[in-house]
Order: structure tokens, then C-alpha cells, then sequence
């Protein structure tokens, strides 16, 4: 809502230090920004002065290398970067421009430190994992079996007589009961919850494990090749069967 963000910032633009905002929502299933929202914050904030801070946890190396600011071509001040850095080894960063992050100790006066900040193990798992997403297609296969999967549900769901709709982005995605569009938190939370753990535990059942909770993202990887890809539709089909049936 670029209006909102426009008259908060009129009012209280020389008191605000920082935008901070999650530019694709993972936490309220998946939720894009809408078309050029970033880059209107982008605007704002350097009209007023102010950083622009994106929490990349979850969509940092997920969209692409350079995450949700490569995907959608807006550039951020500060990122926070977790989970897919460590390549499944505990490790976070904070990262930014050069003159923020210069005021950081130990070349700056902001003091900052911990016990395993630079861990040589995770540190060295994360340098493995972008490599290989800088050497191999580990985002088209992801990205590929998302679409296809995505398009799955959205079509299983209409032609089984479902209210729902899906939201993707990239190798996110994640299904809501509900009719109308989810544009926000608000949006998602109208969901047919019971419904969805319905599908959770009827995929668990025959092998397919996603996100157990309505509020969370599906996630596929390099390791979602076409065969498992084709294996999940078929299961997602008789899931669907069966969850018609019982709505009768």
C-alpha cells in the first residue's frame, strides 16, 4: 500500500531512520509484492533520507543469487540473510553498503561481535552452497518444478470445485482456500485452514511432506527433478479425489 507508506513518511519522514520490510512475505504462505511496490519504496525512502532495509532471510539465494533485489531489480541498504547461506549449516549475515557497514566494528565505532560470528564450518558450507548455485541450473530446475507444481494445485483446485488460489514466486509458492485474491496477511488468515491440514495429512500419508501449517511457503530445490515433479501432481490428483468426495 504505497499510499499509506507516502502519508506516514509525510508526517513522520525527518523522525524515520529505516523502511524495513519483508519484500516477498514467506510467513503468511507466500505473498508478492504487488508490481512495482519495491521500487516505490525505493523512492520514498531516498526522498526522505531514510534506509531501506530488506529481510532476506527466506528469499536471499532462494529467488536468485542476488535474491528478491536481483528478481525484482530494486537495491536495498541493508539486507539480512539467513537459512540457504549456510547451505543447511547455522549461519545468518547482515550485509550492506559500504559506507553503513564501515561504521561496524572492527573498522567502525558500532560495536559488534559474538562467540561464532564467522564460524570456519558454516562459513565454509555457505561458500560451497553459492558456488554451486553460481556453477550449476540449480535455479531453473527449482524454479521449473514450482511453476509446474503451482500450476498444478491452481488447476486440480478448479477443476475439483475448490475455492483457492495460489500464489508463486520463483521457488516459492503456497496454496490458499479462499476465494479472491491474497494480497496481505489479513488476505491469507481467511483461508480455509481445516481444509489445508486436510491436504497436509492426506500428502504426508502418500509421501509428499509439505509445509504443515497454512501460514508457511512450499519450497522446491534442485533436487525436484521432473520425475519427482510428475510424482507429486499424480499424488496432489488423488488427494484432490478424495477431498471432493468427502465434501459431497
Amino acid at each position: 500500500d504505497v499510499e499509506s507508506v507516502e502519508k506516514i513518511m509525510r508526517e513522520y519522514g525527518d523522525k524515520v531512520a529505516a523502511i524495513i520490510v519483508k519484500p516477498v512475505i514467506g510467513n503468511a504462505g507466500v505473498i508478492p509484492p504487488k508490481e512495482g511496490f519495491l521500487k516505490e519504496l525505493r523512492r520514498i525512502a531516498d526522498e526522505h533520507g531514510s534506509l531501506l532495509i530488506f529481510d532476506e532471510v527466506i528469499t536471499g539465494f532462494r529467488l536468485a543469487l542476488g535474491g528478491t533485489q536481483q528478481y525484482y531489480n530494486v537495491k536495498a541498504d541493508i539486507t539480512t540473510l539467513g537459512k540457504i547461506i549456510g547451505g543447511g549449516f547455522p549461519l545468518a549475515a547482515v550485509v550492506g553498503r559500504r559506507e553503513i557497514m564501515e561504521n561496524l566494528t572492527p573498522a567502525g565505532k558500532v560495536f559488534n561481535a559474538g562467540t561464532y560470528n564467522s564460524h570456519p564450518v558454516s562459513v565454509a558450507a555457505g561458500l560451497a552452497t553459492i558456488e554451486v548455485l553460481e556453477t550449476t541450473n540449480a535455479y531453473s530446475i527449482a524454479n521449473s518444478a514450482a511453476e509446474k507444481i503451482a500450476k498444478a494445485l491452481e488447476e486440480l483446485a478448479s477443476r475439483y470445485g475448490f475455492d483457492a488460489t495460489v500464489n508463486h514466486v520463483a521457488s516459492m509458492f503456497q496454496i490458499f482456500f479462499v476465494k479472491g485474491e491474497v494480497w496481505s496477511y489479513e488476505d491469507a488468515v481467511k483461508s480455509d485452514k481445516k481444509l489445508y491440514m486436510k491436504l497436509h495429512e492426506k500428502l504426508l500419508s502418500k509421501g509428499v511432506f509439505i509445509a504443515p501449517s497454512q501460514m508457511e511457503a512450499w519450497f522446491t530445490s534442485a533436487a525436484h527433478g521432473s520425475d519427482v515433479v510428475e510424482q507429486t501432481i499424480a499424488v496432489l490428483e488423488e488427494v484432490f479425489k478424495e477431498l471432493k468426495r468427502e465434501a459431497q
